[in-house]
């Protein structure tokens, strides 16, 4: 695994740089629905460096976004060919990456009697 070049800039901690092949490994794993400290602890990057490079968060952001584009892709690809099997696990990423819920409608049965508000 090729660790991070560290780039000598005058006094502080020397700022790294992350080659190409560590870039591609990290944007895979943010496809794959990793979060950043799991990423930082797979390519032994130590896990506060990552707050400061927003140049890396916005790309392993852009790849979490290409994978919701992916699953709701793969969600209405499954509707229409009417593959159960594979909807079960669909509906849970769908639920807890896409933000989706079942849509639960509740009937009252009988009246509800609105009482007027007391004024004293």
């Amino acid at each position: 695994m090729a660790k991070a070049k560290e780039i000598k800039r005058g006094p502080g901690k020397p700022k790294k740089e992350i080659g190409p092949e560590d870039m591609k490994k990290a944007e895979k794993y943010a496809f794959e629905g990793h979060q950043n400290g799991t990423i930082c602890d797979l390519l032994d990057w130590p896990t506060s460096w990552l707050d400061d490079r927003k140049d890396i968060r916005k790309r392993l952001t852009k790849k979490r976004a290409e994978r919701k584009v992916w699953l709701r892709k793969l969600q209405n690809k499954t509707a229409e060919n009417g593959e159960r099997e594979a909807a079960t696990m669909q509906i849970f990423l769908g639920k807890n990456e896409l933000e989706q819920a079942d849509k639960q409608e509740t009937k009252l049965s009988g009246g509800v009697e609105l009482l007027s508000p007391r004024v004293r």
